[in-house]
């Protein structure tokens, strides 16, 4: 979960939407800079969307 930190104006919206989805997370990240926030986070797909491609090559 990536997260901003207590007193930015988009934690609690985060938070009551992880809520309402019953979400739940293991590992919480949290950062003061929305910035660094996105940049894990398209970090994060672009590994996700090279391992979905290399699971996917294998099975052809």
């Amino acid at each position: 979960m990536l997260l901003p930190r207590e007193g930015h104006c988009l934690r609690d919206d985060v938070l009551t939407a992880c809520t309402k989805a019953s979400a739940q997370f293991r590992h919480v990240f949290e950062s003061d800079h929305l910035e660094s926030i996105l940049r894990l986070a398209r970090i994060s797909h672009e590994e996700v969307a090279k391992g979905l491609v290399s699971w996917h090559n294998w099975f052809i």
